[in-house]
C-alpha cells in the first residue's frame, strides 16, 4: 500500500516525502531512528528517574501500612497492659481467661503446700508485665 503525503507536508523536504514511499516495515524502522535521534526516546536518566519514582511510591505505601499496623499493635499493647495492671490482688487466674492478650510464657513451681505461677507478658515495645499467682490467686503484679 502506498501512502501519499498529507497536504501539510507537500512543501516539506524531500526526505519526508520519501518516507511515504517506503514499505511499512522500513517506515517503522525509520520512525524509530528519527524519534531516537530527535531525543524523544527516554534517556537512561529519565528511565532511572521513572523507576525510582515508582519504587518510592510503592515504598511509601508499604511504610504507611507498616505505620498503621504499628499504631494498632501499640494501642492493643497499651490496652492489655492497662487491663493487666488494673486487676486486684487476690483475684483469680480465671479472670484472665476473657483477656485477649495471652502470656508469652507461664513458669510454674510446685511445693508441698502451694503452686506458684509466674505469667510473663512481653510486648513489642520492650515492656514486660509479670503476674504472680499462688494457688490460682493473684499475689503480685510487676511492670
Amino acid at each position: 500500500m502506498r501512502l501519499s503525503p498529507p497536504t501539510a507536508l507537500r512543501g516539506c523536504d524531500r526526505w519526508i516525502r520519501r518516507i511515504f514511499k517506503m514499505s511499512h516495515a522500513t517506515l517503522i524502522v525509520c520512525a524509530a531512528v528519527v524519534i531516537w535521534s530527535a531525543g524523544c526516546a527516554p534517556t537512561y536518566e529519565q528511565r532511572h528517574a521513572a523507576i525510582q519514582a515508582e519504587y518510592d511510591q510503592e515504598m511509601a505505601k508499604i511504610h504507611a501500612k507498616y505505620d498503621a499496623m504499628a499504631r494498632k499493635n501499640q494501642q492493643e499493647s497499651a490496652d492489655c497492659i492497662r487491663h493487666l495492671t488494673s486487676l486486684a490482688i487476690g483475684s483469680s487466674a480465671l479472670e484472665l481467661k476473657g483477656v485477649y492478650c495471652k502470656p508469652s510464657k507461664i513458669n510454674t513451681t510446685k511445693t508441698g503446700t502451694a503452686t506458684l505461677d509466674q505469667w510473663v507478658y512481653e510486648f513489642p515495645d520492650n515492656q514486660t508485665v509479670y503476674m504472680y499467682y499462688r494457688n490460682g490467686n493473684l499475689t503480685a503484679v510487676q511492670y
